[in-house]
C-alpha cells in the first residue's frame, strides 16, 4: 500500500488546487474583462481619432469660409461694384486692398486652389483675373441654389469643391447679385488632417458617389477593418474611415501578465513602491515648480536638470523648450511691432501732402514770375532740406539736430507759403543737438499745432515756440503754441485715442526705443491759452552716422 499523504500534504495540496482554481478563475476573469475592454477600447480611440479628423476638415472648411465671408463683406469691393466708371479707384482698390486681400488667403491655406468673383457689373471692365462675369456661371448647380440665400455654403459636383459666397450690400440695392467663388483641393484639404491621424484610412464621397480623395483602393480590401462614417456638417460630403486589420490584434500576453502580476506582487509592493515613488517622484516636480515660479516678465527661460528620460523628465524637456520658444516667440512680437510702427512712419513719410507741395511751388512760381531768382534759391533749397531730413536715409534712429533741420526747413517754407502769417520762436541748447532721437517725431507735431492751434486763430497772431532743454540727465524737447488750446483732455490724454499717426504713435515709438519712462505729452498751454506737446528723451549721444 502507498503509504497515505500526510494531513500537512493533504492541506498544501487543498491550498495550492484551491489557489490554482481560484487564481485560474480570476485570471480568466481579468483576461476576458480586459480583453473586451482592450478591444473596445481600441476601436472606440480610432473612431475618436476618425471623429477628431472629421473635426479637424470641418474647422478648416470653416475657416475656408470665414475666409470666403470676409472676402465678399470687403468695403474695398462692395465699394469697387458700387463705382462702375471710376478706372482709377478701381485700380486703386485692386492694388491697395482687394488683390493684397486675395493673395492672402490664397497663401494662408494650400487647399485654396484658386479665387473667382463673379459679378453682374457688365458696365464695369475691372482689370483683375480674379474677376468674371456672372453670366458664365448662370448654368451652374450652385447658381441656380444660392441665389437669394446669403452666407458661405458648400457645393461639390463630381471631384470638384467649391465654397460660394453671395456678395451682399446691406445699404444699397444696386448690388443684388455677385459671388465670391473659392475652388478648394479636397486631397490638400483631407492631406492636411491625414498628417495627424497616420494610422487612419478614409475616402471622402461626395452625396451621388464619387470619390473625392482616398487612401486606399475601392472597393476596400478585407484587410482593413471598417470603423464606420462620419457626415460632415458644412459640405455635403461623407467620409469612411478603415483601419488595417493587423492594428485591431489584441496582446495576449500583455492582457494576460498584468492580471497574473497584480494578484501575485501588488499586495507585496505597493507598500515599497509608493514610499519610494513618493520620494522619488515629488521631489522632482517640486523641483520644477520652484523653477516655473521664478520666471517673471523679464526672464522666460527656465532650465531644470532632468535627464532620466521618464515621463518627469519628458515634461522637463518640454518646459525648457516652451520657455525658449516663449522667450524667442516675445523677442519676435517686440520686433514685429517695432517693424508695424516703422511701416507707418514710411507710409506716412511717402504721403506728400498735395495742399503743402502745391502751396510751395505755387509760391515758387510766383517768385520767379516776379524775378526774384535769390528767393527761388532760398525756397527751394529749404524744400531739399526738408525731403532729405525727412527721409532720415531710412533709418530710425535719428539726432535732435536733424530733426530741428527739419523742422526748420518746413517751417520756413509754411512762413513763405503763408506769407508768414505767423511766428516762430527757437530756444535751443546747441549741447544736445548731438543726442539721440527717434525720426520724425517732431514734425507732426508742429503740423497739429499750426493745424489745431493756429490755424483756427482769430484776433490775434498766432507763435510757435520750440524749446530744446536739458533737466536732470533728461531731454525734453518742446512745441508750444498760442492758439485755440485743448477743448478736452481726459486723465489719461483725450488725444492717445487718435487713429492717425500722432501722438499716441510717437509716444509708443519713444517707449518701445528707450523705455516706459520716456514718451510724448500734451497739456495745455501758459493761462489756458494753446497746447504744449513735450517729447522726453534720454540724454544719450546718436550714433556717429546720425550726426
Amino acid at each position: 500500500m502507498k503509504p497515505a499523504l500526510s494531513l500537512k500534504h493533504r492541506l498544501f495540496l487543498v491550498y495550492i488546487t484551491t489557489m490554482f482554481l481560484f487564481t485560474s478563475v480570476l485570471c480568466s476573469y481579468v483576461y476576458i474583462r480586459n480583453r473586451n475592454y482592450t478591444w473596445e477600447t481600441l476601436k472606440s480611440n480610432y473612431q475618436n481619432t476618425a471623429s477628431f479628423l472629421t473635426n479637424d476638415i470641418e474647422a478648416e472648411l470653416d475657416t475656408l469660409s470665414s475666409y470666403s465671408y470676409i472676402l465678399s463683406r470687403n468695403p474695398s469691393l462692395i465699394q469697387l461694384l458700387l463705382n462702375p466708371h471710376d478706372i482709377y479707384e478701381i485700380v486703386v482698390s485692386l492694388n491697395a486692398d482687394i488683390e493684397p486681400t486675395i493673395q492672402f488667403i490664397l497663401n494662408s491655406s494650400k487647399a485654396i486652389k484658386g479665387i473667382t468673383i463673379y459679378t453682374d457689373e457688365t458696365e464695369k471692365q475691372i482689370p483683375s483675373p480674379y474677376f468674371e462675369n456672372v453670366t458664365q456661371a448662370e448654368d451652374t448647380i450652385w447658381y441656380k441654389t444660392i441665389t437669394g440665400l446669403d452666407g458661405p455654403h458648400i457645393f461639390c459636383e463630381g471631384e470638384q469643391l467649391y465654397i460660394i459666397t453671395p456678395i451682399r450690400n446691406y445699404h444699397s440695392q444696386r448690388i443684388d447679385t455677385g459671388f465670391v467663388k473659392m475652388d478648394i483641393d479636397a486631397t490638400s484639404l483631407a492631406t492636411a488632417a491625414l498628417s495627424k491621424h497616420k494610422d487612419l484610412q478614409f475616402s471622402l464621397f461626395n452625396d451621388a458617389g464619387d470619390v473625392l480623395f482616398s487612401t486606399l483602393e475601392i472597393p476596400v480590401s478585407e484587410d482593413y477593418f471598417s470603423l464606420g462614417q462620419n457626415t460632415l456638417r458644412s459640405a455635403p460630403v461623407t467620409i469612411t474611415f478603415h483601419i488595417h486589420s493587423s492594428l485591431m490584434q489584441l496582446p495576449t500576453g500583455e492582457i494576460l501578465l498584468p492580471a497574473l502580476t497584480i494578484l501575485i506582487a501588488s499586495l507585496l509592493l505597493s507598500y515599497l513602491f509608493m514610499r519610494y515613488m513618493n520620494r522619488k517622484m515629488f521631489s522632482r516636480l517640486e523641483t520644477i515648480m520652484e523653477q516655473i515660479n521664478r520666471v517673471d516678465a523679464d526672464n522666460f527661460i527656465i532650465t531644470i536638470d532632468d535627464q532620466t528620460g521618464d515621463e518627469i523628465g519628458a515634461l522637463a524637456v518640454c518646459i525648457n523648450r516652451m520657455s525658449k520658444k516663449i522667450d524667442t516667440m516675445f523677442t519676435e512680437l517686440t520686433a514685429a511691432k517695432n517693424r508695424e510702427l516703422r511701416a507707418e512712419i514710411e507710409a506716412l513719410r511717402a504721403r506728400i501732402d498735395p495742399h503743402f507741395l502745391y502751396n510751395i511751388l505755387n509760391t515758387i512760381n510766383w517768385i520767379a514770375m516776379d524775378g526774384n531768382t535769390d528767393q527761388v534759391c532760398a525756397i527751394t533749397h529749404e524744400l531739399a532740406i526738408y525731403y532729405r531730413t525727412n527721409l532720415n536715409d531710412g533709418k530710425s534712429i535719428s539726432s535732435i539736430g536733424k530733426e530741428i533741420e527739419n523742422v526748420k526747413a518746413y517751417l520756413n517754407l509754411l512762413e513763405i507759403a503763408t506769407s508768414h502769417a505767423f511766428d516762430v520762436v527757437y530756444h535751443i541748447d546747441e549741447e544736445l543737438l548731438g543726442c539721440e532721437t527717434c525720426d520724425f517725431i517732431l514734425q507732426p507735431l508742429v503740423e497739429n499745432a499750426i493745424t489745431h492751434g493756429i490755424k483756427p486763430l482769430k484776433g490775434r497772431r498766432g507763435t510757435i515756440t520750440i524749446d530744446l532743454y536739458e533737466k536732470e540727465n533728461t531731454i525734453y524737447l518742446s512745441v508750444t503754441d498760442n492758439g485755440v488750446g485743448l477743448r478736452s483732455l481726459s486723465a489719461k490724454g483725450s488725444v492717445f485715442k487718435k487713429t492717425h499717426y500722432g501722438i499716441k504713435n510717437i509716444n509708443l515709438r519713444i517707449s518701445l526705443t528707450f523705455g516706459e519712462n520716456y514718451g510724448v505729452s500734451l497739456v495745455p498751454g501758459p493761462n489756458g491759452l494753446g497746447a504744449v506737446a513735450t517729447i522726453c528723451l534720454p540724454k544719450k549721444p546718436a550714433p556717429p552716422f546720425q550726426n
